[in-house]
């Protein structure tokens, strides 16, 4: 799967006319582009004690978002659909050469492993998108160690709905805003609920993970191979869809 994820800012004031517009466009998605698997519509999780880094304006909208392949990506990135939204919409939000022009940041993802279950299809799954950062030289051996991660998390962990890591389409062919780096690792992931997304990271199969593979990420601290540097975005969906092609359960 093709692999999307977007973050626009909604100007202070339209939040309630913006999530509406939104919605509507998600519902659009749905019923005219059979290739996108996946459109998922979030807010920020701002709820106390959640932790997100760097910390998001309570303003942000964030897009998870999955298609059959890249071609089926660059059809909804350059449909009507979307034309249409910017001219009705763009407004809402901010922008820097105009109001059709949305300022986003987009990363454009190859999924290497992953799963999604059906049990996904939930508004309130605790969903987590996280990007970490390999060591130079070191991207084949990450993706050789994810196999079996990847495999533990989907047997040993029922309560992980969603798991796929992806790395940046770095091709001459991909629409990434600003362009991605090469050594990006990026985890979308969700859980039933903060409790299960807690139990994750300190169970098990996360933990080994970190003791045996560790040293291939760029780190937190000096001197550490356990705590890899990362930048999470914790999110709310609002509006969105799956389709069964997207479930791999």
């Amino acid at each position: 799967m093709y692999i999307l994820d977007a973050f626009w800012s909604i100007i202070p004031g339209n939040e309630a006319k913006a999530y509406a517009a939104l919605g509507a466009l998600a519902a659009q998605v749905e019923k005219e582009e059979p290739d996108t698997w996946m459109y998922l519509l979030h807010t920020p999780n701002l709820d106390p004690g959640v932790n997100t880094f760097p910390m998001p304006g309570p303003q942000q909208v964030a897009f998870v978002e999955g298609f059959k392949d890249r071609d089926a990506y660059h059809r909804h990135a350059k449909s009507p659909i979307l034309k249409e939204f910017f001219a009705k919409n763009g407004s809402y939000f901010l922008n820097m050469y105009g109001p059709t022009v949305p300022f986003m940041m987009i990363q454009t993802l190859e999924m290497i492993d992953g799963f999604i279950r059906p049990g996904a299809d939930v508004m309130t799954a605790w969903q987590v998108e996280a990007r970490w950062v390999m060591k130079p030289g070191c991207r084949e051996k990450v993706k050789e160690a994810l196999k079996p991660y990847v495999s533990a998390v989907r047997t040993e962990e029922p309560t992980t709905l969603m798991y796929t890591v992806s790395v940046p389409d770095v091709s001459e062919h991909a629409m990434a805003l600003p362009p991605s780096q090469v050594d990006v690792l990026v985890y979308n992931s969700s859980w039933t609920n903060q409790t299960e997304f807690f139990a994750h990271g300190s169970g098990p199969v996360y933990q080994n993970f970190l003791k045996e593979h560790g040293h291939l990420f760029v780190q937190a601290g000096p001197g550490s191979t356990t705590h890899p540097y990362m930048t999470t975005s914790v999110l709310k969906r609002f509006a969105g869809f799956f389709r069964k092609e997207a479930f791999t359960d």
